[in-house]
């Protein structure tokens, strides 16, 4: 599946956010980020939550190889890390494809979003802020 720009600056965004700490095992990645993958529990083909901050967790290739599977156990994973509630709304989400035709359209918008977000994640990091920062999603 093909990287557009907005993959690319949602994936930074999905990782600058825990400080390039796998969400799984903790292990750190920020002088190595290629070993940092942006892992969505609903697979990317599903525009509606392609770029949705609740449906996307920072992890090292091993944990993301695990987790992505075994669907049973990345979902239970997601449920004790985000709540049962946030996870069937991202469940109920992804299925809708009126959001997902227009999320499609609406890329090059998507990626300016989240430029602008990981500027901002960035600013906050600089400025002392540590541990998890909040991602303002796009839609």
């Amino acid at each position: 599946m093909k990287i557009t720009p907005a993959d690319k600056w949602f994936s930074l965004c999905i990782r600058e956010r825990v400080d390039w700490n796998c969400e799984h095992c903790g292990s750190n990645y920020r002088q190595r980020p290629q070993g940092l993958h942006c892992s969505h529990l609903f697979s990317r083909r599903h525009y509606a939550t392609r770029h949705d901050p609740n449906n996307a967790f920072a992890h090292c290739y091993g944990c993301h190889q695990r987790l992505g599977g075994c669907p049973v156990t990345f979902t239970r994973w997601a449920e004790r890390h985000l709540g049962i509630g946030l996870v069937e709304l991202v469940r109920e989400k992804h299925l809708d494809t009126g959001l997902g035709k227009m999320c499609k359209k609406k890329q090059k918008e998507i990626a300016a979003h989240y430029k602008s977000e990981l500027s901002r994640l960035q600013k906050q990091r600089a400025e002392g802020i540590t541990g998890r920062l909040e991602v303002t999603a796009w839609a």
